[in-house]
């Protein structure tokens, strides 16, 4: 799909979504849009009529990052959202700089030094190093035991293949659809800032083998999220409540750092991860990092 097929689908789907009472807006007795009507982002955004329609066509250019802060306000986007009408707007944000579509890279599958040593010294929590196709590129003992259904039979894990193409990821995780949404969600955006035929081949191949996937990535939600709770069921130890924070890995764009801690209110995650830092200390074999090479 061209980009610009995917800024109209984008921008009519923002405005499908919201509604005219969300905006102050009376919705009247005509309405045949289940959202907001283009004259009326228009009128929010303080641009004209006849150039929000070629700015949603793709026919606009040269646009403005005020125009698209403007219809981004208007359509009152979240801000990976933004950043992904930037993106396909062909515009980058002042804030955070990017590199063009034509000379975008595949994110990194393979870590520095230091990164891997500082897996190494992480020994009392789950973490791994994730890039932007959703590959886990690295992963500490415990990260790897706690994330072993995603690493068994698999020469490089990558977590979208395991939500859609695994049937066991409806037991490991508590909420699989939150997990599933996220997934496509962040992998549109991935698609957006750094395009590749590795991530166009990975969403082909989802989307021929996976109906939940396509349903979702037919709705064009865009997500970036850096923290959060997950509620898995590990095999072995049972239910695990665990807090995340994601980091950008400096000096490797593309690559975050993801730490897993027990959720304070359930104790019972601790001692759970302790049974699983045993199980991996007997049976881990591999080097310390766990490094995955591609």
């Amino acid at each position: 799909m061209s980009a610009n097929t995917e800024l109209r689908e984008f921008l009519i789907s923002r405005r499908d979504k919201l509604q005219p009472e969300e905006v102050g807006l009376p919705r009247g007795t005509r309405r045949r849009v289940p959202g907001l009507r283009r004259e009326e982002v228009a009128s929010l955004a303080a641009i004209s009529v006849d150039y929000y329609v070629q700015v949603e066509r793709g026919l606009a250019k040269g646009v403005s990052d005020d125009v698209l802060t403007a219809i981004a306000r208007a359509l009152r986007l979240n801000n990976a959202e933004r950043t992904y009408l930037f993106e396909l707007a062909g515009e980058r944000s002042s804030h955070r700089p990017a590199p063009s579509h034509h000379c975008a890279k595949p994110t990194p599958t393979r870590l520095l030094l230091g990164l891997e040593q500082l897996l190494d010294a992480m020994v009392d929590d789950p973490a791994l190093v994730q890039n932007g196709s959703l590959d886990i590129v690295a992963a500490n003992k415990l990260g790897r035991a706690l994330y072993r259904p995603v690493f068994e039979n698999r020469p490089r894990p990558n977590l979208a293949r395991y939500v859609f193409l695994d049937e066991d990821s409806l037991r490991f995780f508590d909420d699989w659809d939150a997990i599933a949404d996220d997934a496509v969600a962040m992998l549109r955006l991935e698609q957006a800032r750094t395009p590749s035929r590795v991530i166009d081949a990975l969403i082909t191949e989802l989307s021929q083998q996976s109906d939940a996937f396509d349903v979702r990535w037919s709705a064009r939600d865009v997500a970036d999220h850096r923290r959060g709770t997950k509620v898995v069921h590990d095999a072995e130890v049972g239910e695990l409540w665990l807090r995340y924070e994601a980091l950008e890995v400096a000096g490797s764009p593309g690559l975050r750092l993801l730490g897993y801690t027990p959720e304070p209110d359930h104790p019972a995650t601790r001692d759970g991860l302790r049974l699983l830092a045993t199980m991996a200390a007997t049976n881990s074999a591999n080097s310390p990092s766990e490094l995955q090479r591609p």
